[in-house]
């Protein structure tokens, strides 16, 4: 998904359910990282940076919302949850054609 500051700011704004997975936000005044969907006052645009996946976010030095759970959001709990690392990745073309 491409992240486009204005789309992904209308869509937190809004609290647009469409979103929801699709990726999370990052607000640098308070270092927590939310879902689109969070009731939590929406921050000011110049505050937020929006990730595809919370890993992402937490790599960045952003903590979970306690409220909206980011990291268990759907579609992106695997990568959240810390369970990505025990995926084994995937094969590469010559290792599938064998």
């Amino acid at each position: 998904m491409n992240l486009a500051p204005d789309v992904c700011y209308q869509a937190l704004a809004s609290r647009d359910h469409r979103f929801d997975g699709q990726f999370v936000v990052g607000v640098t005044s308070t270092g927590i990282y939310c879902r689109p969907i969070c009731r939590v006052r929406c921050p000011k645009l110049d505050h937020c940076r929006f990730f595809v996946h919370p890993a992402a976010a937490e790599r960045a030095g952003f903590r979970p919302c306690l409220r909206c759970r980011p990291e268990l959001a759907p579609g992106l709990a695997i990568q959240a949850a810390g369970i990505a690392s025990d995926i084994p990745p995937a094969l590469s073309e010559e290792e599938a054609s064998s």
